[in-house]
């Protein structure tokens, strides 16, 4: 039923009176009479007056620019280089190959360096 409802919100209706439907509205015929009935799938009820012809569709507002790029000068690259000291530091690129910590066994040999949890 939720997805009956998803598609029917999705796609725009045109009734037999060839006005569009609200979104999330349908109709159908009794099969009886030959009326029409509208079927709300918002609120999974129905009518037999017709819903509002909804309002045109309002024009999306324009999507924001992508974020500039800032130029810095070079001496910003390198920690310490001499600006003045405002912003953030930025750090040299890391060398391929595997990372070493310089992390030293525990007492008893074990290997594995630093010890987590308690104890």
């Amino acid at each position: 039923a939720a997805a009956a409802a998803a598609a029917a919100k999705s796609k725009i209706i045109i009734a037999p009176d060839g006005k569009p439907l609200p979104n999330g509205w349908d109709f159908k015929i009794e099969s009886k009479s030959g009326r029409v009935f509208y079927i709300n799938h918002n609120t999974c009820t129905t009518t037999w007056e017709r819903p509002p012809v909804p309002l045109s569709p309002l024009p999306l507002p324009p999507s924001p620019p992508p974020p500039a790029s800032v130029s810095l000068p070079s001496s910003a690259s390198v920690p310490g280089g001499g600006n003045g000291g405002g912003g953030e530091e930025v750090l040299p690129p890391v060398p391929p190959g595997p990372l070493t910590l310089g992390l030293t066994s525990g007492a008893g040999g074990g290997g594995g360096g630093w010890r987590g949890g308690g104890g």
